[in-house]
């Protein structure tokens, strides 16, 4: 009895491949797509798990797929902590986490507005702080000093001075309703738009804000005082 289990084995196994040789022959011959269609699913899965989704599919099929959607920089919001308040619109952030600060990579300009100068510079020359910019200080300083901040970029990510030019959350953008600090300068009548091409994503809602401001003669649009 064992002989012939093992005899019917030995015969079995050799004529089911053969006739799953046969078949598979007939099947490729008469319709070669199937063979397409499976390597192309099996490359498919294989290089979504590389991060390369379609490319081998491609190579197979010569079907090109659909282009995946690209997130654009301002709504990728990248995360770091504040160091230090420099004035109303500026301040350094700790990107890379190691407590230190490299002011020439890890300082941060609010994208779309203007405070009024604390320090000497070109526009101050004097170095004598300019009406409402210790009030703007003091603003950025109550919401952003020693906090996690979301930053969200417009096409272009940083300053001829290698600052980041970004919009400043103080919760994810993407999770809360929130308005970001930049927004809140405008509304309060401590800044002033500063539109630069290529940044101009927002430039209808800033314009509206700072006008609201200038209607209601908030800060800097006080009769007595103007930017």
């Amino acid at each position: 009895m064992l002989l012939l289990t093992v005899w019917i084995k030995k015969m079995f196994v050799p004529l089911a491949c053969g006739i799953l040789f046969v078949a598979l022959t007939v099947t490729l011959t008469t319709n070669p797509v199937w063979l397409l269609d499976v390597l192309a699913r099996a490359a498919t899965k294989q290089t979504e798990r590389l991060g390369l989704a379609g490319t081998a599919a491609q190579a197979i099929t010569g079907v090109k797929p659909p282009a995946a959607s690209v997130e654009s920089d301002v709504d990728r919001p990248n995360q770091c902590k504040v160091f230090d308040i420099v004035d109303g619109d500026t301040f350094t952030c700790d990107f890379n986490r190691d407590g230190k600060i490299d002011r020439k990579t890890e300082k941060v300009r609010m994208l779309y507005i203007d405070t009024p100068e604390l320090h000497h510079s070109k526009r101050n020359p004097s170095g004598l702080p300019q009406p409402f910019s210790q009030e703007a200080m003091a603003f950025s300083k109550a919401r952003l000093q020693g906090k996690q901040v979301y930053l969200r970029y417009d096409k272009n990510p940083q300053d001829r001075y290698g600052r980041k030019l970004a919009l400043v959350y103080t919760t994810h953008p993407d999770k809360t309703p929130s308005i970001s600090v930049n927004e809140q300068l405008l509304k309060a009548g401590l800044a002033t738009t500063m539109m630069i091409k290529p940044n101009l994503r927002f430039e209808k809602q800033m314009l509206q804000l700072e006008q609201q401001a200038q209607l209601s003669q908030l800060g800097l649009w006080q009769q007595s005082v103007q930017p």
